[in-house]
Order: structure tokens, then sequence, then C-alpha cells
């Protein structure tokens, strides 16, 4: 393993840059909606099975990997020919909202001809990029991006985008918020024949991410696209408005396009009238009236002169009004058997009250919500709808959307980019509808329960399932149960969205204000039903307790791998880390609340401290930092909060592991095996012959005692949020400076071929279960069930070609493997294939590594590179803290070793360290 540190010192300048011409200025300033359908559109389709699904929503266009409509604008004085030594450039600004998946990401922008063929594609991929984060790429033509730009990239953030193409050579290059065409650029590694290009385009394809985009302007210099200066010209109209016919109440927008010297004015008029405050390029009028019709114009002047567009008329017709479906209606349209809707074509309208207080749904993009008319209520699921708006309890609105079901549950589906779906705001602030008394015997009769779903309801006198004390939205213990005084049972959902998860159960008889749902995943769809709380205060009590919310914070980590911020009830913790614990307690009812800390059974080690001992806002803080003394000890942390009618007991369990047991790593782990036996991390167990099941038993987790002595795993156990794992049932003694692997099955036969023991999972046909998506908890206990360690880990920190592994050393973080090893994985082993008895591998010095500090904070690091080899770039602010990754696969022609840094922007210094396996 090669390295070398550089601490380097950062310098800025920006030079100056001069106009040509722009062919094309797109700013998106389109009314919410298709932008194929838009108005004034330049937008066309050319690929894809929906038209209509690219959408603009609040001037930006929304560009997503669920959905598959292609779209392109043409270029003025298009074609652009092959015969030409010119350049094409587009910038954009780019925000992704949710990251690409898988490592090779997908294109979603590019110059083109025809519908097929595609020249200079930008990329978002994660291929590179630290975990959270991800980076955007360049081809010519190739499918694959073939260079990337060397800067991790941040979600909800804005980006300027740059692009060159070559005519006559189809060169292709790409820049992130340059200011310069001299600043740092990657260029396309793929050589692309030659277009005569038409126009500039936008793609929808799986693994590219969700983004919106914005600003886009084509010109024929690096200059057009990024500044414009320019000898004055006057103004010249490239793009005139279009006449519009709209429904009374309804939005009309026109738009025209002008080039000339900047800045450019804009005046529009009505008649001969000037419009008050009318003065930007596009002119939206919103609830029209049949008195706005008429004929419209714009002004558009600069120093050199002025130019007049053509008339257009706006018609205003009085539309019929919407034909409203009453809500039982629509239940009325299910089969008598599975009680699954009958009619999924129709779009039908409904109005009513939002009876739900949060976003019922999880992610970003959509919303679920419930409404209810006069008649009844209903589910709504919006896709796409967190763009628009969020219904709050007690607006009223009007839903225009085909009817679906959901495990059971009767939904109108509106979807935000198809054409006639639609959500209106009507009014806010209404009364919800008075709550139907729940009646627990419904649930036995579907044909009556089956009216009732979607309404707001109300289950009185009702006693809660107090086995745990506190609700909880985990998997396990979503469904509570709720009795009556006959003893009749019903479902109560802890939907995670809620603020209920964690909160007190109240004792004692309580009323529960919630919506009637189903969740019944199996044909006939006639159990399951469940009541819906929106919000802990909908549990109303004379015991209900305060409410307790926290956070914990782990610093100082003697081996990452458990997550720094949490909400876990439980912590394992060695000497000299710490844990911090923010607790929030207020009353719904804005009743005083006591805290308590109790502290006699905790070491001096752990302090809290709170902002007052009563009041109706409180924070209390715990503060741990445990001691060599503290070793082999379970701590039990509580905070009791007294509102004067009940106490909520908040308990965190902190377990400080014995000195052997602090020595027990979980140094490597393989989630995503290879199924195909031509890759080269198939069969990393060394089986003979391989499994046949390969992505399940050929997972592993591997565990090293580091410590000088021997360790009994005996009653150890390996678990997930989800159940238990496996578990040494005997005695094993896990020698010092030695591996023990946990590998997915079978349970019996199949065995592993590894220098080391090896188990396969002992408690079901499932295996280890590892997540290959989302976020996965490994938990190690001991004998007594304490927490010995936790590894948390994403889909983003995985690797496709191959394992996990800590590195330089073993207290260090994860990585994948290939950045660090030609080894694909080694279970049994170090990272480099050394025993575990023998020390690290050493780390030598890369000759000739040179620094320089250039323009625009950017910092350049060159070294004599081998052309057999791959390069890894590390980076820290400060020495004495771990490296965390900047860019691995690097990859060189020649000797020419090169990494630019363009993150450097606020950095006094910064070090960085070039590894190679």
């Amino acid at each position: 393993m090669l390295r070398k540190l550089l601490l380097v010192a950062l310098l800025a300048f920006a030079p100056a840059s001069i106009h040509a011409s722009i062919i094309l200025d797109e700013a998106f300033n389109y009314p919410n909606g298709a932008v194929v359908t838009a108005p004034g559109t330049l937008w066309t389709t050319h690929s894809g099975a929906t038209t209509g699904q690219v959408d603009v929503a609040s001037g930006k266009l929304n560009l997503t990997q669920a959905e598959t409509e292609d779209i392109n604008a043409l270029l003025q004085g298009q074609p652009y020919s092959t015969n030409s030594t010119d350049n094409l450039y587009a910038k954009f600004t780019v925000n992704f909202s949710a990251l690409p998946s898988g490592a090779s990401g997908g294109y979603f922008a590019h110059f083109m001809v025809g519908s097929t063929t595609f020249r200079a594609k930008v990329f978002a991929t994660t291929n590179g990029a630290a975990a959270g984060l991800f980076r955007l790429g360049i081809s010519s033509g190739s499918n694959l991006a073939t260079n990337t730009f060397p800067q991790d990239l941040s979600p909800n953030q804005d980006y300027t985008v740059v692009i060159r193409l070559t005519l006559n050579t189809a060169a292709s290059t790409l820049w992130v918020n340059p200011s310069a065409e001299t600043d740092s650029s990657v260029n396309a590694a793929d050589t692309g024949t030659p277009i005569n290009v038409a126009s500039f385009a936008f793609r929808q394809t799986s693994g590219m991410g969700t983004l919106t985009v914005d600003d886009l302007v084509v010109g024929t210099s690096f200059a057009d696209v990024v500044s414009a200066v320019s000898t004055p010209q006057s103004p010249g109209i490239t793009l005139q408005p279009i006449s519009q016919e709209v429904f009374e109440g309804g939005n009309a927008l026109f738009r025209v396009q002008a080039v000339g010297t900047p800045p450019l004015f804009y005046q529009w008029q009505k008649g001969d009238t000037d419009i008050v405050n009318a003065t930007n390029a596009t002119l939206t009028l919103t609830n029209v009236t049949t008195n706005q019709a008429g004929a419209y114009r714009v002004i558009v002047s600069n120093s050199a002169g002025f130019t007049n567009s053509t008339d257009v008329i706006l018609t205003v017709t009085i539309p019929a009004p919407p034909v409203v479906t009453s809500i039982a209606d629509l239940r009325k349209l299910v089969d008598t058997v599975n009680y699954l809707p009958t009619d999924t074509n129709t779009i039908f309208t409904v109005e009513g009250i939002v009876t739900t207080f949060v976003n019922l749904t999880t992610g970003a993009a959509n919303v679920s919500f419930y409404m209810q008319d006069a008649s009844a209520g209903i589910c709504v699921f919006w896709t796409g709808g967190a763009s628009q708006f969020m219904p709050q309890a007690g607006d009223r609105v009007r839903v225009t959307a085909p009817l679906t079901h959901y495990n059971g549950l009767l939904e109108l589906y509106p979807y935000t980019t198809k054409t006639g779906h639609s959500v209106t705001l009507i009014s806010t602030n209404n009364p919800l509808p008075a709550p139907t008394p729940l009646v627990f015997s419904w649930q036995n009769d579907p044909a009556v329960i089956e009216a009732q779903e979607g309404k707001y309801m109300v289950a009185s006198n009702v006693f809660l399932d107090l086995t745990s004390a506190n609700f909880s939205s985990a998997t396990a213990g979503r469904n509570q149960t709720i009795a009556n005084e006959a003893g009749d049972t019903f479902i109560l959902f802890v939907n995670a969205q809620t603020d209920l998860d964690g909160q007190a159960k109240p004792t004692g008889p309580v009323t529960v204000y919630g919506v009637l749902s189903q969740f019944d995943s199996t044909d006939p769809r006639t159990s399951a039903y469940q009541i819906i709380p929106s919000r802990y205060a909908d549990i109303v009590s004379a015991t209900k307790a305060a409410t307790v919310r926290f956070t914990n914070y782990l610093e100082n980590l003697v081996r990452p791998g458990d997550q720094p911020v949490n909400t876990f009830a439980e912590q394992s913790l060695r000497p000299g880390e710490k844990l911090t614990i923010i607790a929030k307690v207020s009353d719904a009812d804005g009743k005083e609340v006591t805290l308590t800390t109790p502290t006699a059974n905790l070491p001096s080690s752990a302090q809290w401290t709170v902002s007052a001992s009563k009041g109706t806002n409180l924070t209390a803080t715990l503060v741990f930092q445990p001691v060599a003394a503290d070793a082999g000890k379970s701590y039990t942390v509580q905070l009791l909060a007294d509102n004067g009618s009940a106490v909520s007991t908040s308990t965190w369990i902190v377990y400080v592991p014995t000195p052997a047991e602090q020595q027990v790593v979980l140094s490597e782990f393989l989630a995503n095996p290879a199924t195909t036996n031509t890759a080269a991390q198939f069969n990393p167990l060394h089986r003979d012959p391989p499994s046949t099941n390969p992505s399940q038993e050929d997972e592993f987790i591997e565990l090293v005692n580091l410590s000088n002595e021997t360790i009994d795993l005996a009653g150890w156990m390996i678990l997930d949020l989800v159940q238990m794992r496996h578990k040494f049932y005997e005695s094993f003694s896990l020698t010092a400076s030695n591996a023990v692997v946990i590998y997915g099955g079978p349970l019996n036969g199949s065995a592993p071929n590894l220098s080391v023991p090896a188990f396969p999972a002992s408690e079901s046909t499932a295996g280890l279960a590892l997540n290959n998506t989302g976020t996965e908890n490994i938990l190690v206990r001991n004998a007594g069930s304490n927490l010995v360690l936790r590894v948390v880990y994403t889909d983003k920190m995985i690797s496709a070609s191959g394992s996990v592994s800590r590195f330089p050393t073993l207290n260090d973080p994860f990585v994948p493997q290939v950045w660090v090893s030609t080894n694909t994985s080694t279970p049994g082993y170090q990272y480099d294939g050394r025993a575990f008895d023998q020390p690290p591998a050493p780390l030598l010095s890369i000759p000739a590594a040179t620094v320089t500090a250039g323009i625009n904070s950017h910092i350049t690091l060159n070294w004599l590179a081998d052309t057999n080899r791959s390069y890894s770039v590390w980076q820290t602010e400060r020495v004495t803290d771990r490296f965390g990754p900047r860019f691995y696969g690097l990859r060189f022609t020649n000797t020419a070793g090169q990494f630019i840094d363009t993150t450097a922007t606020n950095a006094t210094q910064r070090f960085f360290w070039i590894s190679t396996p």
C-alpha cells in the first residue's frame, strides 16, 4: 500500500470572459404541468412510453428515474454541421433531491440529432462518491460515463453544469461550477462519431436519480453560456408569444424569447396600455376573468433600441362546473369478494375535508392523506404532490384522479404529471367532520366496514396494550392492540411519520381519534382493518404523559462503525468514547412538566444537565464518557417527566464492554455476493463446488479477536433489527489474533474452505439476511445479551465488486475492499491477505508527488503513476483526523498521475493521502 501526505495552502482568483451568440435560452417559466403541452413551449417528446411526464413546477424542470419521457428543444440555426471546427456549449443548473441508484447511474442531458443519436452525455452517478453524495460524468456517445468530474456533490444544492461538444470530432468536456473555460474540467474518454447537431435534450431513465433543471443556455462559446459581455446589439425576438384559450379561473402564460445585448427590458401591454409590473420575459395571468380577454403584446428594449412582438389573443371561456362524485358512490365501485376497485381507469372528482395532520407516507416526493365528504371518507396517495403543497387537517380540497388500492385500502391516485389529474386547495381552517364512533364488531362484516373505511373515527373508553410501555413504529411493534370494555380488540397502527414513535402509552381508559384504514396483502381483502392516529395528541387520556423526543450523538469513536447521530435506546461505549443524549420534553396540553434525572446508579463519568427542573418546554442533556473503571458494567440511564397526570420514563441502556470484549472487532462483511461464476468476486468462501444459492449463502461477517487472550463466545449472538441471525450455542474459543467467519448457510453441507473457523447462521433458512438497500444494523451481543458492538451501514457504503473492510487498520472506518486491495474479499484474513497475527501492511511513499494551489481554490495533485495500478485519493482537514475517501479507481494511460480537488473554497489547509493496492 502506497501513500503520500500533502499539506497545501489555498489561493483563489477568477479570470474574465467574453460573449458570442446564444442559440437557446430557456428559463422554464411555464405554468406548472407537462412541459411539452405548456403554452409557448420549445419542447417536444422524442422517446418514452408516456407523453407529458416531464413537468415544470415553480419555474424548474423536473426529471426522475421513475419516468421514461425524453424531451428536446431545437437550436436556433440548426443543424450545426460536422464540417465545422466550432464548439457548442450548454449550461444549466441542477439540484438533486434523490441520489442516483447504483454505481453506474444514468445520463440525463445531451446534444442530439434525430431521436436516437446523442453526444456529450451528462451522467449522474454515485461511483467514486462518498456515502450520501454523488458525482457528474461525461461520455461522447457511450452509455456509461467514461470520465467523472472529481468532486463529490450534495443533494438539495444547486450546481452549474457546463458541457462542450466539438462538432468535427464529437469530443466532449464537462465542467462543474466553472467561471472560465480554463477552470478544471474532464474530457470524455470515448470517441463518438460526429453528428449534425439539431437540438438539446433531457432524458429520464433508471439510475439517474431525481433532479430539477433550470436556466438552460446553449451557445457557440463558453462566454455565451457563463457570462454575457458584447458589443451592443438591438433586441431581436426569436420566439413570439402565442394566442391562448383558457377557462375562466384558470391561468394563462405568454412567453417571449429575445436576443440582444443585456440587459433586456420587457413591457407587456393589453391593447396599447402598459400592464403594471409586467416586466419579465413571461406574463402570467392567474385566476383569469372574461374581462382579461383581448389582445396582448410585449415591447423588448435595451440600450441599442427596441422591438415589438406580434399581437396575440387571449380567449376566456366559462367552463362547465365539475361533476363531483360522492365518496360513498366511489366506495360502491368494488367487487363483493375481495373488495378491490372494479374501475381503475375513470377519472373521478371528489371534494372534502382533510382529516389527517401529517403526511402518512415515506419519502420526500409523495403525499398520503385522508379526506372526507358528507357521505364517506377515502385515502389519497398523491404521487409527486410534495412539490405542489402539503394538505393540512381542515383543508377543503378537490381531487381529480382514478381509483386504486394499496393492500386492500381504497385510494384515489392523482399523479402530478398526468393530464387530468389534480389536487386543488379550495379553502383552509375548516372544522373537521364529527368523528364516527368506531364499532369493533364491524371487522366481522366486510360489507359494513368497507363502507366506513377512510372515515375520521373515534374509539372511546378503550384500553391500550401495555405489554410495551411506549408506542413503537419498528416493524415488530407498529400494530398495537386496543380493547374495549367488553374485551373486543382492534388494531391501532403507529405510523412512523407521526410523533407517536417512542412516546409513553397512557394507562387506564383512553379516547383515540384517527382514520379507519386497512393493510391486507392477500385476497380476499377482508381483514387487517386498523385505526391510525396522525399525532400523539389524538390519544386523549387523563393519565397521558409528557412528550419526550431525544437524539443521541456519538463522538471520539475508537472504532468507527456505529451511527454517529441516532435514536437508539441502547448504546455500547468504550472508555474515552463520548455519548451525548439531548432530550426535548413538552406537554401537548400545556401542563407544567417536572424533570427528574436519577443518578444513584450512574458513574461520575455520566452527568445530566437540564435547562430547568420545571416548565412546559424543557431540555435535558446527558454526557457520558466512560473510563477504564466502567468496563464490564451495564448502566441504566433514565429520565422521568412528570406532568401531574402521568410520568413518562425514558430509558437508555449503556454497556461498557470488558477489556477483552473491546478487542472484538467486526472487521469485514459481504452483503451482496456475486451470483455469476465469471465475476472476480464469485465464491468468496472458496467452496468446492460453489454454492448454488450464493446471493444468500455467500454472505459473511468476520469477527476478529485483537486481544492477547482467548475469548469464549458461548452464548454470543449476531442480530439485526428484525431478529437474531446467529448464536454460539456451545463453547467456542476465539483465540488471540484470530478470526471467525459467520456465513449465510446452508445449515448443513457446502462448507467453506477457509483457514479459520466458520459457522453457518444458525437461526433460520434466511441466513444472515444482510440488506443490500437502505440501512442495515449488525449487532453483536455477549452471553449476557449486552451490546458489545454495532455496525450501521447503508447501500451507499457497499461495493458491487466485493466486501467491505476496515482500512488501513482494524480501528479505522469501513471502505470497499477493492479500493485498497487487489483482493475482492478476504474472509479470515486482513484486507491484503495477511493473517491477523501478522502486523498490518506497511504504508510506503509514492515517488515524486507534488501539489499546486490554483485558480478558484482548486488543488492539483501530481505524482509518478504506474499504468498497471489504480489509485485512490483520501483527504482530511487536519492531519490528526481520519482520512476520508475522495476518489477511487483512478487509472492513467501514462505516468502522469493527477487529481484535481475543486472543493477547498473555505479551507485554510488540507491533507491528502494517495493510495494504491
